[in-house]
């Protein structure tokens, strides 16, 4: 099964508000979010623990992301799971595998 963040789900349903197709780009996600083979993951008391030590991690460094994408990053970590994304900031998490 593939899953995705819910926190993925919450930026493409905004930017779906924010586009000029709104009724057609939510059909497209509902029949994806209704395969057997998606789903969508929760995050929990252990992403928290990852997001507070990538956090700080990323603090120290002087490197930190947006907190979007610190939770998006704490559930792949997670799961164990390579993320898939343009966004560069990602990659100042180098026990994230990014692909």
């Amino acid at each position: 099964m593939k899953s995705g963040p819910l926190i993925v789900v919450a930026e493409i349903k905004a930017g779906f508000y924010a586009g000029a197709q709104q009724e057609r780009t939510q059909v497209l996600l509902r029949k994806l979010l209704s395969k057997g083979t998606v789903g969508i993951l929760m995050p929990g008391r252990e992403t928290a623990e990852r997001y507070a030590r990538v956090f700080v991690q990323l603090k120290r460094a002087g490197t930190p992301i947006p907190d979007n994408d610190l939770w998006i990053a704490a559930l792949a970590l997670e799961h164990d799971l390579m993320l898939i994304t343009r966004d560069r900031h990602f990659r100042h998490i180098p026990q994230l595998l990014c692909g």
